[in-house]
C-alpha cells in the first residue's frame, strides 16, 4: 500500500536535521533521519524517489517504505 507524499514542517526538518548534526544517535536512527530528509515533498525538500534513496543510501525498497 502506497502511503501519502511525505511533506515536512519547517520545524519538522529543522528538529531532524538537529539530529544529524549532533551525529550522536543509533545508526538506524541516523539513517532514518537522512531518508526522511531526502524524500521530503515540501518546499525545503529535493523530493528523491524511493529508487534515488535504496541507491544513494543502500537500503532497501522496503526500508525506505516503512520510514515513509
Amino acid at each position: 500500500m502506497k502511503k501519502e507524499s511525505i511533506k515536512l514542517t519547517v520545524a519538522q526538518r529543522q528538529s531532524i536535521e538537529q539530529i544529524l548534526s549532533k551525529g550522536k544517535a543509533l545508526a538506524w536512527t541516523l539513517k532514518h533521519a537522512q531518508v526522511l530528509l531526502k524524500v521530503d515533498r515540501g518546499p525545503q525538500g529535493p523530493g528523491w524517489s524511493t529508487s534515488q534513496v535504496v541507491e544513494a543510501y543502500e537500503v532497501s525498497r522496503s526500508t525506505v517504505e516503512r520510514i515513509c
